[in-house]
Parts: structure tokens; sequence; C-alpha cells
């Protein structure tokens, strides 16, 4: 593959026109001293044009883009002779196959003009003027061939010059997905972020409303420890009170408890004494009781004995008025 097909490009060739040689033809026919005689074509009065690459060789292979350049393929007579490949015949070539023809004998024997006679000296001119021609065309050739090297050597820079782009183009791209891909990921954690710092956000007004919360119970706690402090001191001044007074009370007691003794003592005293005179007074009483007693069974069986005796009555009263 070539260097222009490796790198799709392809160069502008100034196309000039192809140098027309004189055509030179042997009939076969002899003169007079049986030497073979030359018949030159009919174009033997055109001068033969040389290629010119003042075009080619003012362009810079530096300053050729690719953008600015058409794509048109190189013309056959800048290529080298072994890549050149058949064309299509031209228009030239039939006027040549005329002229072939023109040669054979036929047309000899058709033909009455007269042909124009060459010496030996006039064709060893004709044949050093196409070496040098010859010559000339080579060297203008190998001209092309080294302002092509050129050209190729240009292209190859430019084509790794052109590579070393793509590869830091490419590089580039990777580094470009990449920071995209780090971007997106710093975006997923930006979000992350901000969900944390709402919910964060929720979480301290939260903890705002809380700490209001436990602040006015921090207050109402301190006021009632206020009032319980104040409450403490006057139960202090209210106990201290109580305690003298129960001092007191207890002086009174004890002084009311002292007398009191001294009453139940005497209380007993005079219990004791009593309980003499009751137990005395008891035995007595019942001394009179037993007395009373026995007197009273004594008038029972009397009572008894005269109600017998009334009932014997009654019966004999009841007997002798029965009687009358």
């Amino acid at each position: 593959m070539d260097a222009e097909e490796e790198t799709g490009k392809y160069f502008v060739f100034q196309e000039e026109p192809t140098p027309v040689f004189d055509l030179i033809t042997f009939s076969g026919d002899k003169d007079s001293n049986g030497d073979n005689t030359l018949h030159p074509a009919e174009t033997e009065n055109q001068v033969p044009q040389t290629q010119t690459i003042a075009a080619e060789t003012d362009t810079n292979p530096e300053e050729i883009h690719p953008q600015e350049t058409e794509m048109l393929p190189v013309p056959a007579q800048h290529m080298p002779l072994q890549q050149q490949t058949p064309i299509k015949q031209t228009a030239a070539e039939p006027e040549k196959e005329n002229t072939e023809a023109a040669q054979t004998p036929d047309v000899e024997r058709k033909t009455n003009t007269a042909v124009p006679v060459y010496s030996q000296t006039d064709i060893e001119k004709i044949i050093q003027k196409t070496k040098e021609k010859g010559d000339y065309e080579n060297r203008m050739l190998l001209q092309e061939i080294q302002l092509l090297e050129h050209k190729y050597e240009a292209i190859l820079s430019v084509n790794t010059e052109l590579s070393l782009k793509k590869h830091e183009h490419t590089r580039l791209e990777d580094e470009i997905q990449k920071h995209f891909a780090e971007k997106g990921e710093y975006q997923t954690a930006i979000e992350k972020l901000l969900h944390q710092k709402q919910q964060l956000q929720i979480d301290l007004t939260a903890m705002h409303s809380s700490f209001h919360d436990l602040r006015m119970r921090y207050d109402d706690g301190k006021r009632i420890n206020t009032q319980l402090q104040t409450n403490e001191r006057e139960f202090r001044n209210i106990i201290a009170g109580y305690k003298k007074e129960l001092e007191t009370q207890e002086r009174k007691f004890q002084a009311l408890r002292t007398h009191a003794e001294e009453k139940l003592q005497e209380a007993n005293r005079e219990l004791q004494k009593k309980t003499v005179h009751t137990d005395s007074d008891v035995l007595l009483l019942k001394t009179k009781l037993q007395r009373a007693e026995a007197r009273n069974s004594h008038l029972e069986k009397l009572l008894e004995s005269k109600e017998k005796e009334n009932k014997e009555l009654l019966s004999i009263c009841d007997e002798l008025m029965k009687k009358f």
C-alpha cells in the first residue's frame, strides 16, 4: 500500500502536455543504394516539449493539508515506468494506428505521395537527439522520483505526527471520559452529601426544637428549684419554730407527766386504802348476806308450812261448805 493510500491523501500535480517525439518509421523500402529509408511522421515539424516541474518544486510538502488538496489520481506521466498501467485508447492512438496502417505495403501501394529520405548522418543525429531526450527525461524522472520521495517522507512525517496527534487525541478522549466518569462520581457524591446535608439540617432543626424544649424545661426546673429553695427555707424556719414549740411542749409534757405520776401514786395509795376498807366491808356484807339468806330460807320454810296449813284449812272449809 502506497503512502498516499495509507494517509488517504493525494497530491495535486500540474498536468502538463505529454512530450511529442518525432515519430520515425522505417518503411521497408530501399533507396537506390540498397539502404533502408526512413519515413518521418506527419508531426516532423512539431517541436518536442519538455516536462516542467516548477509547480511541483515550488510546493512545500509541509504546507500540504489534507483538507485543502483534492483527491485526484496521480497522472501516469508522473509515475515511475514500472507503475504505469495501460489506459484506454485515446484520440492519439487512432492516428498512430493510421500511421502504422500507412506503413503497411497495401497502404504504400495505394499512396503515391513522396516520402522524404534521410541519410545516415541525419539518422545518427536523430538517434543522438532521441538519446539526449531520453537522458533528459530520465534525469527529470529521477528528479521527480526524488521529489516524490521527499513528499513521501513528508507524508510519513505528517502521518507520524497525525498518529501522535491521534494517540494524543485518544488519550485526551480517555482522560475526558475518565474526567466525566469522575465528574459523575463527584456529582453522585455531591448529591449524597447534599442529601446528608438536608438530613443533617432536618436533624439540626429537630435538635434545635429539642434544645428549645429542653431549655424551657430547664428554665421551668430552675424556677421550680428556686421556688423549692424558697419553700425549703420557709419550711426550715417553720421546722425551727416547730422544734422550739416541741421543746416547750416536751417540757410541759414532762412537767405534766411528773404531776400525773405524782397524782397516780397518790391515787394508788388511796386505792390501796379503799381496797382494804372495801375488803372489810365486803366481808361484813357477805356475813350479813349469809344471815339474810338463812333468815330468808327460814321464812320460806315458814311460808310453805303456812301455805300447807292454809290449803288444809281451805279444803276443810270446802268440805264443810259441801256439807252445808
